[in-house]
């Protein structure tokens, strides 16, 4: 009886997250849908999101640079997430990501 309630529970942890990734593809083809019909020019456009997170990229390193010199915590990693917030929100992304960093290490 034991073993056919952890079988159950496995099944169930395992159809939820398929559910949360299946959820997951569907926004981001969303959102992926939503840019490609609002920006026309999708070259200009990928080209600005480039620059954008190189920017981004460069503020990230010289900030964490800054405070490892100072030997102030709260670093921001230089990761897929950080770079594709830099490269949708630029300069104000990289800001909160600083800010969401110093909330949570209060």
């Amino acid at each position: 009886m034991s073993q056919q309630a952890d079988n159950m529970n496995s099944f169930l942890e395992l159809f939820r997250e398929q559910k949360y990734v299946g959820m997951a593809v569907i926004l981001g083809v969303c959102f992926l849908v939503l840019f490609l019909v609002f920006f026309r020019n999708r070259a200009m456009w990928l080209v600005n999101c480039m620059l954008r997170m190189a920017v981004g990229a460069l503020t990230i390193y010289l900030c964490n640079m800054w405070m490892d010199e100072r030997h102030i915590l709260g670093k921001v990693g230089l990761n897929p997430i950080s770079l594709l917030t830099s490269a949708l929100l630029g300069i104000p992304g990289v800001a909160g990501l600083y800010g969401i960093r110093f909330f949570l290490s209060l």
